[in-house]
């Protein structure tokens, strides 16, 4: 099981591709090459719709994941509320968390929190 790490609202959550969320992904984009093609789209709204599905589906796959394992796991968040969370600025750091999930086999922690738009960037 390909598994990942994603820390939420000061909370890590695994990311687990699973067969559930190749099939769901698949089914919703056409195939595994769209699944991936919907990271480098150029229409941002379907660039947003596609990344906080996948990234609810596989916060939904790491909760079910950890169940079976006996590992504790917060309830995952859907899309709309991660949408509701995180802004555009967060899109790359939640499109990486995404690809880790989805390429990567070993266990790794992806950290992808929401912006702060009162803070000054270092250096000014």
């Amino acid at each position: 099981m390909k598994v990942a790490k994603i820390t939420i609202l000061g909370e890590e959550r695994p990311l687990c591709f699973s067969t559930r969320v190749m099939c769901d992904a698949t089914e919703r984009f056409g195939g595994v090459g769209e699944m991936f093609g919907v990271m480098r789209e150029d229409n941002l709204k379907r660039k947003m719709d596609g990344i906080f599905w996948l990234l609810a589906a596989l916060l939904k796959a790491g909760q079910a994941y950890a169940q079976l394992v006996g590992e504790p796991c917060p309830e995952p968040l859907s899309a709309e509320q991660l949408m509701d969370l995180y802004g555009v600025d967060d899109l790359a750091g939640l499109t990486a968390a995404v690809a880790e999930a989805v390429t990567a086999g070993t266990r790794r922690t992806v950290e992808a929190e929401p912006g702060k738009n009162s803070e000054a960037t270092p250096g000014e």
